[in-house]
């Protein structure tokens, strides 16, 4: 390492410490004869202050030319200092510029500059710098490590599925074609047929694994390309997934309020430990709900977003609705009686709406035959996939959690594409 200490790891305890931290300057000013520069790393901030009587000409005239979000090495002692931000600052011996940056910025990198959100998502090469910006990724990052934790430690096997399909899994014209050498392929839309394979060998299997759709719905909930928190058990139902789903969300929750609670300060976001079991109401019921809520939705519908995010403000705790009608559901679900199919969604509450579909997946091999032909599909386009079930396949379930959804929850973010470095939207395709 060219460095000694990361900006979070100098303390105004280490005065008269020798320290070597290197960044990018995120402000810079010069009075009369002082120079003051705050540098950032990925861990914060440190005040760098040169006096002209006390340093060297060479330091000083580096330090006074520096432009923002140049990077550079600074060597130097640990001083108390009532003036600065965290109660020290650190007096250099020696400056080394690394890289200078260019100037003008294509955008302000300081906090307390305002920044369009379109100029946000155009220069996000630059943008995600900013520590407003950059904070939801290190609660992402967190909701995903806890994940894995969660499953690894009740010894779930971890399973990495195909990003290039020949068949569509959830149906429909959502799909990214690409051409696979002289075939047509797709981008996947979830991991659904891989995951059922996998409980045949492991029984129960999850993964973090990116999915595409290519939906043209510009809403703060949705992204062409996202990631789900995959899982699939062998001899379960939509029952057992639910009683799952519960643990694993407190379980995250528990890990960002404990490894992200600056970030959490930061933001404002108060974040609560959810109380289990989770509420429970059937489809009918929700559209009942919504109705006494002055929301009027045919029965048979799906919950337009408008209604989920009416009905999710209801609730300061994450909550199931149970028993969707059969024809809104993937051709791969069960039922528990005609018509009525075994899954559930998972709804965030305070407005942030749906996380995650699942339910029991239909293991019967003629019963399936017969779904996918009642869809209208060939059934050659999923030979592979039927001779799963074909030589024996137990009853089994499973779902996916939107990582993405579950961040913008967690974090409290406005809009899904602030939970994401480099969103893909139907309006953005660069950088």
């Amino acid at each position: 390492m060219l460095k000694t200490h990361y900006c979070k790891e100098v303390k105004s305890s280490m005065e008269g410490k020798k320290v070597l931290v290197g960044g990018w300057v995120h402000f810079s000013r010069v009075f009369g004869g002082l120079v003051f520069i705050k540098l950032r790393d990925s861990t914060g901030i440190v005040q760098v202050t040169a006096s002209k009587k006390k340093v060297s000409k060479k330091i000083f005239d580096v330090l006074k030319k520096l432009t923002y979000e140049s990077v550079i090495l600074v060597e130097g002692v640990v001083k108390k200092s009532g003036q600065a931000e965290r109660g020290f600052e650190i007096i250099p011996t020696n400056v080394e510029v690394l890289s200078r940056a260019a100037t003008p910025l294509l955008l302000p990198i300081s906090e307390k500059t305002d920044v369009l959100t379109g100029t946000l998502f155009q220069k996000r090469e630059l943008a995600v710098r900013i520590p407003s910006v950059n904070k939801y990724f290190k609660i992402k990052a967190e909701i995903a490590r806890s994940a894995r934790e969660f499953f690894q430690n009740q010894s779930w096997t971890e399973l990495f599925t195909p990003y290039i399909v020949a068949t569509a899994t959830e149906g429909g014209s959502e799909m990214f074609p690409t051409l696979y050498f002289d075939e047509e392929a797709y981008l996947a839309q979830s991991a659904q047929f891989y995951k059922q394979a996998a409980i045949s060998a492991h029984e129960k299997v999850f993964g973090i694994l990116p999915s595409w759709r290519a939906e043209k719905s510009r809403t703060t909930k949705h992204l062409t390309e996202f990631h789900q928190i995959e899982m699939e058990c062998a001899f379960a139902d939509e029952n057992d997934v639910m009683k799952l789903l519960e643990k694993l969300i407190v379980h995250v929750v528990k890990s960002v309020k404990k490894n992200c609670a600056e970030e959490l300060k930061f933001y404002g976001r108060e974040l609560r430990v959810p109380k289990t079991p989770f509420k429970r109401m059937t489809f009918l019921q929700a559209k009942k709900e919504l109705e006494k809520l002055g929301v009027k939705e045919k029965r048979d519908d799906d919950f337009s977003t408008p209604a989920e995010t009416t009905l999710s403000k209801k609730f300061k705790d994450p909550f199931f609705i149970t028993d969707y009608p059969t024809k809104l559901r993937g051709m791969y679900y069960g039922e528990n009686k005609k018509g009525v199919s075994a899954t559930f969604d998972l709804i965030a509450p305070e407005g942030f709406g749906e996380l995650c579909t699942g339910g029991q997946r239909i293991y019967d091999y003629k019963e399936l035959l017969k779904r996918i032909k009642s869809k209208g599909y060939d059934p050659k386009s999923f030979e592979w996939y039927l001779n799963l079930f074909k030589y024996g396949m137990p009853p089994h379930a499973g779902c996916g959690v939107g990582l993405e959804r579950l961040a913008k929850w967690i974090s409290g973010a406005k809009d899904i594409r602030d939970v994401v470095m480099f969103p893909r939207t139907p309006d953005i395709l660069k950088p």
